[in-house]
């Protein structure tokens, strides 16, 4: 009897873990809000929708994702679309710490996707701040899912990439 409770028990929560999710992806994740992921959003601005856990993932550092939903009167990517909300997320204008490394606008079997590498100023550290952002649309709604690699090299880039595309 006991068996089956916990059966019961596992089961609600899968059911509500994937109901509170604001997307879906053909690769296996959990979704973790705010609310459940204690102290996930500190620092982090109102579009933050929470973290996006890659049971799959190749490598630890592109496991866990950060989920960002914009509402936008936009219907296609551009680089001002991009760029705004790379500014909102991680206030570049004003911060000394961190600069825009590498911007790109790729094609995705979503449409267009910006690319977006952010590191430290200071890159003689030994424990870089590195985020890889990846901006579009996923079901109409302006959608920007950050990593935090300790490295980018074509392997994470492809990876990172092949997510995007699973996303729905």
């Amino acid at each position: 009897m006991k068996t089956i409770q916990f059966f019961a028990v596992v089961l609600f929560c899968f059911t509500l873990n994937a109901a509170e999710s604001f997307v879906k992806s053909k690769e296996e994740i959990l979704f973790r809000s705010p609310e459940t992921f204690k102290f996930s959003s500190v620092g982090k601005i109102p579009e933050f929708r929470g973290v996006l856990e890659r049971i799959s993932a190749q490598t630890a550092d592109l496991q866990m994702v950060d989920l960002y939903q914009f509402k936008s009167d936009a219907v296609k990517v551009s680089k001002e679309l991009c760029m705004s909300y790379v500014e909102k997320i991680f206030g570049l204008s004003q911060s000394k710490l961190f600069a825009l490394k590498t911007f790109s606008i790729e094609k995705s079997n979503k449409g267009q996707v910006c690319e977006v590498f952010i590191s430290d100023v200071n890159t003689v550290k030994e424990d870089p701040y590195l985020r890889y952002a990846t901006i579009g649309f996923v079901n109409a709604k302006a959608t920007a899912v950050i990593f935090h690699p300790t490295s980018v090299n074509d392997a994470k880039v492809s990876e990172i990439r092949k997510f995007w595309e699973n996303l729905r």
